[in-house]
């Protein structure tokens, strides 16, 4: 996501009353309007996802939310940097981590655009999610594919008739395996991976 605003060095009570803390002052370039934004999401989230609620934030103005009970402190830090990176351009640094607020600093992701599939470089998932990404699309007979969203959601399928049909069970299977409902992609098909810079995760 981005707000647009003239970058400032402070925080303002970000999360309020409802929040953990009631001061993010980590030093990251952000303005009233992506605090306020970050706010309201704050308070729609469920009672779980507050507990593990990750923000990461760009200097360019992007800023990217992931919460998941399951994930360690570390994958779960991987996977926000990975959705505001991708979607910033650039690199971000985490201001929330589980609900509590961390001291910004700027650090890369890992993100791939690699052109081979490697189910290790699957951004946005879980590292359980890829190890069975791993065991059971690597290598499966047939015409497969992988589809992923922005928020940890994947499906695949494996030994269709053609490319076109495991596209559409994959990208089935993913959307069946999301209860936000967020739009599913392609990510690979067969030993190719598709995911590029350019890639909508939004649509």
């Amino acid at each position: 996501m981005k707000i647009g605003f003239g970058m400032t060095l402070a925080f303002t009570a970000l999360m309020a009353v409802q929040a953990p803390a009631q001061d993010l002052s980590g030093g990251a370039f952000i303005s009233s309007k992506t605090a306020a934004a970050i706010k309201k999401d704050y308070r729609k989230a469920s009672k779980s996802c507050r507990q593990s609620y990750t923000v990461a934030v760009s200097s360019n103005g992007y800023w990217a939310v992931r919460c998941h009970g399951k994930a360690s402190g570390k994958v779960l830090a991987r996977m926000t940097l990975e959705k505001c990176e991708h979607t910033a351009g650039r690199k971000c640094g985490l201001i929330m981590l589980r609900g509590k607020p961390v001291t910004f600093r700027e650090a890369g992701s890992g993100i791939s655009y690699g052109k081979a599939f490697r189910a290790a470089k699957v951004p946005f998932v879980r590292d359980a999610s890829r190890r069975e990404i791993q065991r059971d699309y690597a290598g499966a007979a047939g015409f497969r594919a992988l589809a992923i969203n922005r928020n940890g959601a994947w499906g695949i399928a494996t030994g269709m008739a053609s490319a076109k049909e495991a596209k559409k069970a994959a990208l089935a299977d993913c959307q069946a395996n999301t209860r936000l409902r967020r739009s599913c992609f392609i990510y690979a098909v067969g030993d190719n991976a598709l995911f590029r810079k350019s890639t909508n995760i939004y649509r």
